[in-house]
């Protein structure tokens, strides 16, 4: 699995007062196309909201985080969760480039981005069903 590269504005966020929480907070995980290029500037959903896949077994707005866990390894605190599946369907997505983790309010202009995973080919649920390790091993993000 590739890794998850941080947003700097979560990052920030995270140490002025004005955190997400990781494990209590409704995260989410939306899939875009290589259409989206994510910027150092980049805070909320809504540059990426316009370049999310369609098709059949991919909701717009993505899908929920589900058993979060926040722990330590060694000096390191990890985000884990479960594994989140898009099943396959002849008329699914082959277009995916980017897992983008964010904060969901229900609102794009308020929902704030907490990492992105590029690949470097296009993936989908057309040919079998797209898996996201939820990294249960070595953790999704690592605090160091």
């Amino acid at each position: 699995m590739p890794t998850p590269t941080v947003y700097p504005n979560f990052k920030l966020n995270q140490n002025n007062g004005n955190a997400i929480d990781l494990d209590t907070d409704t995260i989410k995980v939306m899939i875009v196309t290589n259409s989206y290029v994510p910027a150092t500037a980049d805070a909320f959903i809504t540059a990426a909201n316009a370049h999310q896949v369609t098709g059949t077994n991919y909701t717009a707005g993505g899908t929920t985080v589900a058993g979060v866990t926040l722990a330590l390894d060694g000096t390191n605190a990890e985000f884990i969760h479960n594994d989140m599946s898009w099943l396959q369907s002849a008329a699914g997505f082959a277009n995916g480039r980017y897992f983008i983790w964010y904060k969901d309010t229900g609102t794009p202009a308020t929902s704030r981005l907490i990492m992105y995973m590029a690949d470097t080919a296009d993936f989908g649920n057309v040919a079998g069903d797209l898996i996201l390790d939820g990294s249960a091993t070595t953790g999704v993000l690592n605090f160091i």
